[in-house]
């Protein structure tokens, strides 16, 4: 593997800090959420990502984490370093003695190097603050309990050590340039009755576990670089010396992820309301419009099916995944080896990748904890995907060969389980059976036993009651017992215990 030699980050973070400063004290407006024209940029960072309808669900929301990132990618990409103030709103009905962040990059999934160097908060100054589970746990001590109703506002400075790959499954850092930086921010844990959560899932499972929060980000990087980032950009402005800075806002956000890219080329359609983005690396161009037309029509389908889309964009990168993809909020992530050679593959993956956008990006729950209950719905999305797109005997094709063939296999070589188990109580072999295959053919027994009608009209409800929430299996369950009117006890005991 070659790397990148690393650079000393201190006096760039120096120089980045400077620069981020002026850039808010010189682009304050973009933040001011005062109305500036017609467009997007009239409206609050808040509203700026949501289609009109979604801009009530998104009030009803109540206060919400809200992030001020700047940030900065050095010259030669090795190292990203910025600044970020976090106001977070206790919601419990109990007073709260520190606050928890995580620092993904430091997790074995992205296996870079984040560094924390300073932690202070509004007119108290400096914050002690301790680092656990492996670096991936930051832990900042209040200078006195936060109480149920009020706000904290932190701010970290930050810095990363951007890793460069040559080959393999890149969820983050550099590869074919291509800089992948999922959770480059440190990012406030979810908080619930047990406490806040810390706990990193194994390799083979999803790493992001965040509560929705509200998110303003300026970012400066060279100008060779397309940046791509859930939300939307408000504007783009010559930063000098071969840099140009984005501004970027969405809310709310289950994350705000970034790609950046040199010689992407891209091509954009309208579907459900939302502008469609396809990037995808020069030459690539019959793909990368296949890529365009399967999301554009996976968009449309699932709002008809599970309710409407509530972001004003969504976009697919082509990114060096292999043939495999990864979710984020607004975005998803399409390994290029579909692209080239494997381009058959490319429908089912931009349409399991385009369902997150309902099972994580609006219905979240924890991947640790419970990874079925996202990943078997997006997969079993598939097969109202294929349903609608190519016909029944294609989703029945499909429901044979990816799923209840693999399972009949799994538990003939007892790769066998229940689906509910924890990720870490599985390996990377029956972790895709159960929490993937096994799950979607529970899903599948479900619409058999109650109907299409019903089975679509108890996510439509589903997702309505908990949208932007995290929830757990027995949300999903009690709607199906009360939406669908059906006992699922005996579907549960088969195919998920």
């Amino acid at each position: 593997m070659t790397a990148h030699p690393f650079v000393s980050p201190a006096p760039f973070i120096t120089r980045v800090l400077c620069l981020v400063c002026g850039l808010c004290l010189a682009g304050c407006h973009l933040w001011s959420g005062q109305p500036q024209g017609d467009g997007i940029e009239a409206l609050p960072a808040g509203r700026a990502a949501l289609q009109t309808w979604a801009v009530s669900p998104f009030e009803a929301l109540g206060p919400l984490p809200a992030y001020v990132i700047q940030a900065a990618l050095s010259d030669g990409g090795e190292v990203l370093a910025g600044r970020v103030s976090v106001t977070v709103p206790n919601t419990d009905s109990t007073a709260w003695p520190d606050l928890v962040f995580r620092l993904y990059p430091n997790t074995p999934h992205y296996a870079a190097r984040m560094e924390v160097s300073s932690v202070a908060s509004e007119g108290q100054g400096a914050l002690p603050h301790a680092l656990s589970a492996d670096g991936t746990v930051l832990r900042v001590t209040l200078p006195r309990p936060l109480a149920p109703g009020a706000r904290e506002t932190v701010t970290l400075e930050f810095s990363v050590q951007v890793p460069t790959r040559t080959e393999g499954y890149t969820l983050f850092g550099w590869e074919d340039d291509v800089l992948s930086l999922p959770g480059f921010y440190p990012t406030l844990a979810v908080r619930s009755d047990a406490g806040w959560a810390t706990a990193t899932p194994p390799v083979f499972a999803d790493p992001l576990f965040n509560p929705v929060a509200e998110y303003r980000l300026t970012f400066t990087a060279p100008s060779d670089l397309t940046i791509v980032a859930s939300g939307v950009t408000l504007g783009i402005e010559d930063a000098g010396e071969g840099r140009r800075t984005w501004h970027i806002v969405g809310a709310p956000l289950r994350d705000l992820t970034l790609l950046a890219g040199r010689g992407w080329q891209s091509v954009s359609d309208t579907a459900a309301g939302a502008r469609v983005i396809s990037y995808f690396p020069e030459g690539d161009s019959p793909a990368g419009e296949a890529a365009l037309l399967h999301a554009a029509a996976a968009l449309r389908l699932f709002s008809d099916r599970y309710g409407p889309y509530p972001y004003r964009e969504f976009k697919v990168v082509a990114a060096p995944l292999g043939r495999r993809g990864m979710e984020y909020t607004g975005l998803a992530v399409i390994g290029a080896a579909l692209y080239d050679p494997h381009r058959d593959e490319l429908p089912f993956l931009v349409a399991h990748e385009t369902a997150h956008q309902w099972w994580y990006a609006q219905v979240g729950n924890d991947p640790l904890a419970h990874p079925w209950l996202d990943e078997g719905l997006a997969e079993y999305a598939a097969f109202d995907y294929y349903q609608g797109i190519y016909g029944r005997a294609a989703a029945e094709a499909l429901l044979t060969g990816r799923w209840q063939t693999p399972v009949r296999f799994g538990d003939e070589h007892g790769i066998a389980g229940a689906v509910t188990r924890a990720a870490d109580q599985m390996d990377d072999r029956s972790y895709p059976l159960l929490a993937y295959a096994k799950a979607a053919l529970f899903f599948n027994a479900l619409r058999e036993q109650v109907g299409d009608e019903r089975y679509h009209a108890t996510l439509q409800a589903y997702v309505r009651a908990y949208r932007w929430q995290i929830v757990t299996p027995q949300h999903l369950l009690g709607l199906v017992q009360s939406v669908a009117e059906t006992d699922v006890r005996p579907l549960v005991t088969k195919w998920l215990q």
